[in-house]
């Protein structure tokens, strides 16, 4: 067997790819060129090859990770190419094949839906997650509105974490890098019992920010106020317990932390915003990574989660349940202007979510004919604000100095679904299912204000009282229908499926009491998956269609001051392909390419409450025909790994490019990040014996500025938040196996 590289808790290499490496043997051929390792999934809730899984997807081992120095799930779009991955205040912004969500509030789900060993992340600032001892990520295109629901209507990304085995094992790393870049993971597992294994999963960091302040007005100002540092830092107890050959029980508890200056650091870029025209003499610096906030800027997120996954072999079927409890609390101080003026700062110093799952699955033996699975699902979640500030000496009327808004949003979600693949003729096989969805949220809110000492400035408003809250509830079916052929090493598919978004309470603007109707999607694909010349070459290709309604669009409209507002789009389309290469040329060599090249536009979206990209006046426009946001026409790898035996120890090398033609932010189409280019590259040097490896990393190597985020907030201005510029580094990791 081939042997298993796992990656640390905070993974250490560079580079970026589509390729895809596991843990199954490799297979000889002719000249000594080893054929490629196969992949392993669980994508349809049962463990398959995923040449054989009919549906899009990417899976990325620990090993890939490593090498590619993916550290958060925000990293993974450099190794998707269908995969645009934002963020704006540390709220998660994933869009998938131009599928996702821009709404920056608690109960607004992303489309594209993060799971942790099988169980749902709902609040969307916690869903950037620190790869804390991953064994695999699996990144799902397409609705998944059968087998996940839970607004996957976009796609899924599914972390499976390691799980300690009765084998005795340990790993650790450094790492050194610019800006002062410190980081450590420590990995511990073995058998305590024949019954009990254990493992304990260790990591932080900790480097200077790339961002630098400057301020204008100290004497009207808060002070920074920021932190020094960008900290990680997250531990992982996980243990399995086997009883009986029938009874399987995996149990984790994990706790994470984060701080950062960066996540909520937005540097203003429009020379017409409301503080360069209520202060003309303040000097405009418009320069990447650069900000002049006025107010204080930090955020911090803490999180804790349980999961128990519960096994019971039946002899004709198996039972899985996964039990989740997750607890996440969220700090956050934006200055929403960045002119150097104290005009505006929204800040929240607990978005608080408190969610509890329940997952029962009863699934067919592997030696069944016909594959099935059917199941129930029940999701509970407190989410909400508590509160929400908005801060300004100058858009309030004095003594008002803060508005305090304290909102929640208690969500039910009950699901029944089902799903077979049955062989029809020969080697070709039809699948069907569905899932029915009940969603229901109950909404409450009302606002405070305060003078600058914190004392009470004017009388309570209740927009919507605990004891007579807003209640809605939205049904849907989802179906799945698909067809598959398998010709020896190649996998012929089509299927048509729907995905499902439940409504949106506004809870970030309390005038807004009602909520934007659910986001369906209606998905058509067809795909072919083959190898050849020995398991050599790896090719995978598909084509979609995707004919969606009621998209959910956050917007930021003048008439309202510039406040959060949310609405629904008509209706869209895209289409699109995307192919990926992967080839063993020599025993050394591989070679890896993938694209993503699609067409989106709007079928029915003629009142856009937009900005005017001179003046920032609020203006209303028929964006009808305008591209999608988030969802670049073209994006592509190409990359390679090259290793070499040398006569003591080994040499290990790759290199990868990554383009980006570039997208708008918004509906309107104004607001355009520009094509970009990243050079990632890695070199490595294994001493004998295996144990010990040294390697150098560089990301970004030539240092391509590019946004991160963007929020158009009409006359405050346009905010962007910067990516990342270069980053390199040396790390030495240890391991016993």
């Amino acid at each position: 067997m081939a042997k298993v590289i796992r990656a640390p808790l905070l993974v250490v290499m560079s580079c970026a790819g589509l390729w895809q490496v596991t843990f199954a043997a490799d297979a000889e051929t002719e000249g000594g060129v080893a054929g490629l390792q196969e992949v392993v999934v669980t994508a349809q809730k049962r463990r398959e090859n995923i040449q054989n899984v009919p549906i899009a997807m990417v899976a990325l081992t620990a090993q890939t990770l490593s090498k590619n120095r993916v550290e958060t799930t925000q990293d993974l779009q450099l190794l998707v190419p269908s995969l645009v991955y934002n963020n704006v205040d540390g709220f998660a912004e994933p869009f998938l094949r131009g599928v996702g969500s821009d709404v920056l509030a608690p109960n607004a789900e992303a489309s594209v839906a993060t799971y942790i060993d099988g169980a749902f992340v709902a609040n969307t600032q916690s869903a950037i997650q620190q790869l804390l001892g991953v064994e695999r990520i699996e990144v799902l295109n397409g609705p998944q509105g059968t087998l996940y629901g839970r607004n996957a209507v976009g796609g899924a990304i599914n972390i499976i974490t390691l799980t300690p085995t009765q084998q005795a094992e340990a790993e650790g790393t450094l790492t050194v890098g610019n800006f002062a870049r410190k980081e450590g993971s420590f990995h511990v597992s073995g058998g305590l019992t024949d019954s009990l294994a254990v493992g304990l999963y260790l990591g932080g960091s900790i480097r200077n920010s790339y961002m630098d302040q400057l301020q204008f007005l100290p004497s009207t100002v808060l002070g920074p106020d920021q932190p020094a540092h960008e900290t990680q830092w997250g531990a992982r107890l996980k243990a399995v317990f086997q009883p009986a050959r029938w009874l399987k029980l995996t149990g984790s508890y994990e706790l994470t932390a984060w701080r950062s200056f960066e996540q909520s650091a937005l540097r203003e870029i429009s020379p017409a915003a409301l503080g360069y025209v209520l202060f003309p003499n303040l000097p405009q610096v418009i320069e990447p990574y650069v900000v002049t906030n006025a107010f204080p800027v930090r955020w911090g997120n803490r999180q804790e989660a349980a999961t128990i996954r519960e096994e019971v072999d039946l002899g004709w079927a198996n039972i899985l349940g996964i039990s989740n409890y997750r607890n996440s609390k969220t700090e956050t101080i934006a200055d929403v202007g960045d002119t150097g003026a104290p005009v505006f700062s929204t800040s929240t110093p607990d978005n608080r979510s408190q969610q509890l799952s329940q997952e029962l699955q009863l699934l067919s033996t592997p030696e069944s004919k016909i594959k099935w699975v059917a199941g129930v699902y029940f999701f509970h979640e407190l989410g909400g604000f508590f509160p929400n500030l908005a801060t300004s000496t100058i858009l309030s009327p004095p003594p008002i100095y803060n508005s305090n808004n304290f909102a929640d949003v208690t969500t039910k979600s009950y699901a029944a679904f089902a799903q077979a693949t049955i062989p029809l003729w020969r080697s070709l096989s039809l699948t069907l299912g569905g899932r029915f969805t009940t969603d229901k949220k109950v909404y409450s809110d009302y606002q405070t204000y305060t003078d600058i000492n914190g004392a009470t400035a004017a009388p309570s408003h209740v927009f919507v009282p605990a004891s007579d809250p807003r209640r809605h509830q939205w049904n849907k079916f989802t179906p799945k229908v698909g067809l598959d052929y398998q010709l020896s090493n190649t996998l012929l598919y089509a299927s048509y499926s729907e995905g499902f978004k439940s409504g949106v309470f506004n809870i970030a603007t309390p005038t807004q009491v009602e909520p934007v109707n659910p986001e369906i999607l209606k998905a058509y694909e067809i795909g072919i998956k083959t190898e050849l010349w020995d398991r050599r070459i790896r090719w995978n290709s598909a084509a979609y269609y995707y004919d969606w309604t009621d998209l959910q669009v956050d917007i930021n409209n003048s008439s309202t001051g510039g406040v959060v507002q949310l609405t629904n789009a008509g209706a869209a389309k895209a289409y699109g392909v995307e192919s990926s290469i992967e080839a063993a040329v020599t025993g050394g060599l591989t070679l890896m390419a993938a694209v993503s090249a699609e067409h989106t536009r709007y079928t029915s979206f003629p009142s856009f409450p937009g900005v005017d990209p001179v003046t920032e006046a609020g203006i209303t426009v028929d964006v009808t025909g305008n591209q999608v946001q988030r969802a670049p026409k073209l994006t592509s790898t190409v990359g390679a790994e090259y290793t070499k035996q040398l006569p003591a120890g080994r040499f290990e090398g790759s290199i990868n490019w990554y383009y980006n033609s570039g997208f708008y932010w918004t509906p309107q189409n104004t607001r355009r990040q520009p094509s970009y280019n990243l050079l990632n590259a890695s070199v490595g040097y294994v001493f004998p014996g295996e144990r010990w490896k040294v390697s150098a990393w560089g990301r970004n190597l030539t240092n391509q500025y590019y946004a991160a985020g963007l929020l158009d907030v009409a006359v405050l201005g346009t905010l962007v938040k910067d990516a990342p510029p270069r980053m390199y580094g040396l790390s030495v990791d240890f391991s016993t196996h």
